[in-house]
């Protein structure tokens, strides 16, 4: 027995009892307004303002350059009780949360590449020699006698050019076989990109201005040589450089377009899963009846399979719900405070991730700020949980009752108290310097005392994280040590000479 059972202290018993749902408190940072619960939605490419009765309700946050609103309240049945309220409604744009990164040349969805102007379909999935039409030369084509140095993409006609990568405006211009051309070279790998045919160039186009990935440089057309045919873009690429020689650039042309389409499926999940914690929240304040449990109550806290259950209920994608449900261990301490089961979220954590959610940029950041919360109330109560079990003698060690513990102590307990592996792991990689968090020194080394451990509570609950107590612990042993001439970098008792 590590814990004694003759007056064992339990790990519930010092731990408080999670508040009732209604008095939990709001999340860091955030306020709560007269009761009521704030939900993000409505992602736009401008922003929105909602009022509710005489007074607005709105915040912004911005999420890949668009401003998102943060409205009040979670459920449209509150904000239809104050005359003149729009619906609350939890759309969301999946291109606000689609990260940067690179993007095909042609923007709007419809395009081919090769020597075929059916831009509607893309060849290549039904006839795999379907590829390029770059060649070394063409002496029977009159336009392209000396080679084709570049593939044609057709589309349709205005479709938006893009800057495929992060690139410098190295030249652009009208004449000649290119008619409106542009030419751009990567900000990173200094390989030049050339667009020819342009329909028209794009108003503020300049030499030497750089463009973020996607900014448009200009539209699809026929000009140049290219009138009178199907409008398309002719794109080259130049590994050394304007005025190096070409290469192939249909390869490239396929990364760049599955790395937009891996981007745009991030996008798309990140819109949904955003969508589906608004969704479920604003169910649960009208009353939806997906929320019944079998004892005929409402389910406030959701485990995955409550989740599962609601958002089939509800109609909302299985892969976002899924990932709420799995984040849920960690979600749980969205709001600041520890739910009564593990591996649960309440309708409160839901509408805190979504605000960090909107605020941080995307789910993971709603989960890293969740676990912010969770590791600072998991470190809270295993420092309290050790004091108290030291205090009330219940820990031993081979039969003698324990004044102190060292990091074989903790590690042993750690599972019988109920404290997670990482904070104990956390705890015992410090336990050398959290030994000085009383500015005393122990007796034993690399131990912490019942005081060590208060002095830390009181640091926690201050709101100082771990390693500004550490960092005070260090600084009162160094100044010890100096008291008593010995210096702080040779802990051997080394006399200040």
């Amino acid at each position: 027995m590590h814990v004694s059972s003759g007056r064992r202290t339990t790990h519930h018993s010092l731990r408080s009892e999670p508040a009732a749902p209604s008095a939990r408190r709001a999340p860091i940072g955030s306020e709560r307004r007269r009761g009521r619960l704030l939900s993000p939605f409505k992602a736009r490419g401008q922003a929105h303002r909602q009022r509710i009765g005489r007074r607005s309700l709105a915040a912004r946050a911005v999420v890949g350059g668009v401003a998102f609103g943060i409205l009040a309240p979670f459920g449209a049945g509150v904000a239809a009780a104050d005359a003149g309220a729009n619906p609350v409604t939890c759309e969301a744009d999946a291109a606000a949360f689609t990260p940067a990164g690179p993007s095909f040349v042609v923007d709007g969805g419809q395009y081919n590449i090769g020597y075929d102007a059916r831009w509607d379909v893309f060849d290549q999935a039904a006839d795999p020699s379907h590829s390029s039409d770059y060649s070394g030369s063409r002496p029977s084509d009159a336009r392209h006698s000396s080679g084709h140095h570049g593939v044609d993409i057709f589309g349709p006609e205005g479709a938006p050019l893009v800057a495929p990568v992060d690139s410098v405006v190295i030249d652009f211009g009208s004449g000649g076989k290119g008619g409106n051309w542009v030419w751009l070279q990567s900000a990173e790998t200094g390989e030049a990109y050339y667009y020819a045919h342009l329909e028209r160039h794009a108003d503020g186009l300049a030499i030497g201005a750089t463009l973020p990935a996607g900014t448009r440089i200009g539209d699809l057309g026929d000009t140049g040589n290219a009138a009178g045919t199907a409008p398309h873009l002719h794109f080259e690429i130049h590994p050394g450089g304007r005025g190096a020689a070409s290469t192939n650039p249909f390869d490239q042309l396929m990364a760049w377009r599955n790395a937009e389409g891996f981007r745009e499926a991030v996008g798309a999940l990140e819109a949904d899963t955003f969508e589906s914690i608004c969704r479920i929240g604003e169910a649960w304040y009208d009353g939806h009846p997906a929320f019944e449990a079998e004892d005929g109550s409402r389910r406030f806290f959701l485990s995955a399979r409550d989740l599962a259950e609601i958002g089939a209920a509800l109609g909302l994608p299985e892969s976002a719900v899924q990932r709420i449900a799995d984040a849920s261990g960690v979600l749980g301490y969205a709001n600041g405070a520890r739910n009564p089961d593990a591996d649960t979220i309440s309708i409160v954590d839901l509408r805190a991730a979504g605000e960090a959610f909107v605020g941080g940029s995307g789910f993971d950041a709603a989960v890293a700020s969740a676990q912010v919360e969770r590791d600072a109330i998991e470190t809270r109560s295993a420092v309290r949980v050790l004091a108290g079990a030291l205090d009330n003698g219940t820990i031993e060690r081979d039969g003698e009752v324990l004044t102190s513990l060292n990091a074989d102590d903790i590690r042993r307990v750690a599972p019988e108290l109920e404290i997670p592996s990482d904070i104990a792991d956390a705890l015992i990689a410090r336990i050398d310097d959290l030994g000085w968090a009383n500015g005393i020194r122990n007796p034993a080394p690399g131990t912490v005392t019942k005081y060590d451990l208060e002095a830390v509570t009181e640091g926690l609950r201050d709101g100082l994280s771990l390693d500004a107590i550490v960092a005070a612990a260090v600084e009162a042993r160094d100044a010890s040590l100096v008291a008593d001439n010995v210096d702080p970098d040779r802990l051997g008792g080394v006399p200040i000479s």
